[in-house]
């Protein structure tokens, strides 16, 4: 099953999580006739929805062209150095010139990089690679709405975090469960874990937190603050009520 996320909380703040960011997940997707389903906690308005679709779309696209580019880089790498002795060899041959080497090597390697890439280009434009990314596409088109108990526990918990001071955050995160009771585990919620936790992996949200953790004594939602608190310490409690090696089943 394709699983999304949306969750939006306190006063807009909004996250999406979606799988494409392990790879194993793009080819299952090629492959079979997965259709995404969303589990949210609020129904996400038009414009929430269709930022949902342009970053799922994104992904997909990333991904296709990905592959259709190591698809063809063998090809096209032979190809170019194919052209690359034929421009070389004409060139020293057939125009005399008072530098030997330098003229047939630079004519030899652009010649070979024009091939290489547009060669590559043609590819990825034949009709029936556009056709089948245009299939990938439609079936983010016809993606799931599924409104979620769980999830909706989860939007209220992130609200109560939100006004709170970072400080008084920080005590919750070795907490199991703080003021809160978890829902039960689900499969959903596993993958929700999952999700999350390549998320906060990125690189810009790791040099957020270390910004973060100088920020003390300020509220949670302030604007000026990149990073979110809340979700980080929703994240951490995840991690300790179910135990980590539970997630990563």
């Amino acid at each position: 099953m394709s699983f999304c996320f949306f969750l939006r909380w306190g006063n807009g703040r909004v996250l999406y999580l979606h799988p494409f960011l392990k790879h194993s997940f793009w080819e299952d997707f090629r492959r079979t006739d997965l259709i995404p389903l969303c589990h949210y906690n609020v129904f996400p308005s038009s414009e929430e929805l269709a930022k949902l679709r342009s970053i799922l779309y994104t992904q997909v696209k990333k991904f296709y062209h990905a592959a259709q580019t190591e698809k063809t880089f063998l090809k096209s790498f032979v190809l170019a150095a194919v052209t690359f002795l034929l421009v070389f060899y004409f060139l020293s041959i057939g125009i005399r010139d008072p530098i030997p080497m330098v003229d047939e090597l630079v004519g030899a390697v652009v010649a070979s990089f024009v091939v290489f890439f547009v060669y590559k280009k043609k590819f990825v434009n034949k009709i029936e690679e556009r056709k089948e990314l245009e299939v990938l596409l439609s079936r983010i088109d016809r993606i799931e709405l599924c409104k979620n108990d769980t999830f909706i526990l989860l939007g209220n918990i992130l609200n109560d975090y939100y006004d709170l001071p970072i400080d008084h955050l920080q005590q919750f995160i070795r907490q199991r469960d703080g003021a809160h009771k978890f829902p039960q585990l689900t499969r959903e919620l596993q993958i929700f874990y999952q999700q999350l936790a390549q998320y906060f992996d990125h690189p810009e949200q790791k040099k957020l937190a270390k910004l973060q953790s100088k920020m003390w004594g300020r509220k949670a939602h302030d604007k000026t603050i990149a990073f979110d608190m809340p979700l980080y310490v929703l994240f951490c409690q995840l991690g300790y009520n179910y135990s980590k090696k539970t997630f990563d089943k």
